[in-house]
């Protein structure tokens, strides 16, 4: 996926479209849409459930917008036109940025889905505003969702910010430069380690600590080279995680778990998992297996509030046993 390209040039083709969260946007099976507005909240599906699932190469994004219309006219497009071209749309849920196409196709009104694409949810065809190529849209990692989008609605709210619907950013120079060094600055996790239920003790004491001490590392660069955080090693104050990492007014909880081979199963404290159910929408559990090879697999799991259940970004589930701490079964 290419970026914006120098950070101080204007870009009068960008466009900010309000959608419902999802941590996917691949259908509405175990994603159910949070937000988004009337209809999401009536349905409990929106059409944007299949906006980043994509059909022969390409994402068709839908996002509601007022009155059923796009001015396009504010992007540069002649009076008129049904459609523009080369579109950076930047689809925004809580009031962050979750993902974007990149050189998208965007329409005026809503278009039905292409004949064959399967563009169905609950019985009802989804349509889209914008479609581009599948390697030219992403789909934020929920703890990559870091950006704030100004709003003109809310008790924090800027004039001239995004309203309900749709947002053209004119005159926000320098919020379309941040935007443009966030895009540039993302990269993807790691690839996931394969996993089973059996056990991987550590009795080795030395090598235990060897792995948790490449385990923290491994987390610890991730936060911050590729997801901009400010990450500080708090494991001696036992709060019942490892790392605290901060990123403009998000602030995360990370305990993290070292393994030395790929065999997936891991404990936790008494303490750990107080606070993890204590500060479940802010506590990560980050595994990591094979932790002092040259580029560990790891997967962070977070609490899903629509299944209830800890999950790491593909939606597999940890097992969690309770004895006396936990127990962690993948």
């Amino acid at each position: 996926m290419g970026v914006l390209g120098s950070t101080t040039m204007n870009y009068p083709r960008v466009i900010f479209i309000n959608i419902g969260w999802m941590r996917r946007y691949q259908g509405s099976e175990g994603d159910k849409i949070i937000g988004g507005g009337k209809f999401p909240k009536e349905h409990k599906f929106g059409h944007e459930a299949l906006n980043f699932r994509p059909y022969e190469g390409k994402c068709y994004g839908f996002g509601q917008v007022a009155r059923g219309s796009i001015a396009l006219e504010r992007l540069g497009a002649p009076k008129g036109a049904a459609c523009f071209d080369d579109v950076l749309v930047v689809w925004v849920a809580r009031s962050l940025v979750v993902g974007w196409y990149e050189h998208a196709h965007l329409y005026r009104r809503a278009q039905k889905p292409p004949p064959g694409s399967d563009r169905v949810v609950q019985g009802e065809e989804c349509r889209y505003h914008a479609v581009a190529k599948e390697s030219d849209c992403k789909i934020l990692k929920r703890d990559s969702q870091t950006l704030k989008v100004p709003r003109a609605i809310g008790q924090a709210s800027v004039h001239g910010g995004m309203g309900r619907y749709v947002w053209y950013a004119e005159g926000q120079r320098d919020y379309l430069e941040r935007l443009a060094e966030f895009i540039a600055s993302h990269d993807n996790a790691a690839e996931k380690p394969s996993t089973d239920s059996h056990l991987a003790r550590q009795f080795d004491q030395l090598l235990k600590t060897k792995v948790e001490e490449a385990a923290s590392a491994t987390i610890e660069r991730y936060y911050e080279d590729c997801l901009g955080y400010k990450v500080e090693d708090v494991s001696k104050e036992k709060y019942g995680w490892d790392l605290s990492a901060k990123k403009d007014d998000v602030e995360l909880y990370l305990e993290v778990k070292g393994l030395s081979g790929i065999n997936i199963s891991v404990e936790l404290t008494a303490n750990e998992y107080k606070q993890m159910k204590k500060y479940r929408d802010n506590y990560r559990v980050c595994i990591v297996a094979d932790a002092l090879s040259a580029n560990p697999p790891f997967s962070i799991y977070s609490y899903n509030p629509v299944s209830e259940r800890w999950e790491d970004d593909t939606s597999i589930p940890i097992n969690v046993k309770e004895v006396t701490g936990a127990r962690l079964y993948i």
